[in-house]
């Protein structure tokens, strides 16, 4: 009876005693706790407007990614629907975050938008960048290697931002690029916890390729930002109550008819002025003998001494004619009067 006592009391000792923390990780820290917040599922209208941005986002990413790959690169549809691979903390692959924050505003500095790539794709991407065929990849991302994938997110990411609405002409760009970071699922899913939206972008590289770009976007951002249509809505609305009715010009119904007036003569056209110009010859030379011209050089040109001279009106030859000297200026004797036909023929040259 005594051992069963004794038994008794040692169960009841170890059952009020308290749990023993958790042992250490190979970094002499304690395994990251699975985040206590459950993140409400975004609502419609939240999805709706992530859905929007997203495919915004979608054409800067292909824009600028064709652009500095130098292949075409085509975006799908956004999904907002379907959770992301990193939801349970429990995948071995780790991500390359790109981050983005709201500047110039009350909420300056934070982080408001992410954009997420596997981190096998940003290699890949980085590598097609630099020149390569981006087949031999590395096993970690170098300085180079993020460099070249931060530059090309960061076009994309700051070409994109108009679409928020946040920026003005008085209040300049909307976003300020923060840098990438490499995360494992864990990090990322306790950075997207609560107040975040995400929507999956499905890539395809001319050649084969293709990969999914996340765009993470926090609920202060779909609450402030304003989209285009929202835009045209409230400034177009007043833009239209300023705009004049403009209606179609009306004409009545033409018929033919015969001219009673009086006939005008060619009268009134004698005061208008006309431009004679007399030309001795032409000649046509090469740029280098053109170049090569100086004072006592002589031209050739296509007339022979004594064949007489061309009279032309607006340029359109009329006449031809002999030079005279009259007191101490030249001036020219018509010999001939070009025919009509002759004229008809040179309108036409």
């Amino acid at each position: 009876m005594a051992k069963k006592a004794e038994a008794g009391a040692a169960r009841s000792r170890a059952a009020a005693a308290p749990a023993s923390p958790p042992a250490p990780n190979r970094a002499g820290q304690a395994p990251a706790r699975a985040s206590s917040v459950i993140r409400a599922a975004p609502s419609v209208a939240q999805r709706q407007k992530c859905g929007a941005l997203a495919s915004a986002f979608a054409r800067a990413f292909q824009e600028a990614l064709s652009t500095l790959v130098g292949r075409p690169l085509v975006c799908g549809q956004p999904d907002v629907a379907a959770p992301p691979p990193w939801s349970g903390g429990q995948g071995k692959e780790e991500w390359v975050v790109g981050r983005a924050a709201i500047a110039k505003r009350e909420a300056a500095g934070r982080e408001a938008v992410l954009a997420v790539l596997p981190l096998q794709d940003g290699l890949m991407l980085a590598d097609l960048i630099s020149g390569g065929d981006g087949a031999a990849l590395a096993a970690g991302l170098a300085e180079v290697q993020a460099d070249t994938l931060g530059e090309a997110l960061s076009q994309a990411v700051l070409a994109w931002a108009p679409a928020l609405g946040l920026s003005s002409a008085r209040q300049g760009p909307a976003l300020e690029w923060l840098g990438l970071e490499v995360m494992d699922a864990g990090s990322v899913e306790q950075r997207l916890a609560e107040r975040w939206t995400v929507a999956a972008i499905p890539w395809s590289l001319d050649g084969g390729s293709s990969g999914r770009v996340y765009l993470a976007l926090e609920d202060g951002v779909l609450e402030c930002s304003r989209s285009a249509e929202e835009e045209v809505g409230g400034e177009g609305a007043a833009a239209a109550q300023a705009r004049p009715v403009v209606n179609p010009a009306r004409f009545p119904a033409l018929s033919p008819t015969t001219a009673t007036g009086p006939r005008h003569s060619i009268d009134i056209l004698v005061d208008v002025p006309l431009q004679l110009t007399v030309e001795l010859g032409r000649s046509t030379r090469r740029i280098k003998d053109i170049l090569s011209l100086g004072p006592g050089a002589v031209i050739e040109l296509d007339k022979l001494a004594g064949e007489a001279v061309d009279v032309l009106v607006n340029g359109k030859l009329i006449a031809k004619g002999e030079v005279v000297v009259i007191d101490e200026n030249f001036g020219v004797r018509i010999t001939d009067i070009i025919s009509p036909m002759e004229r008809v023929t040179h309108l036409g040259g």
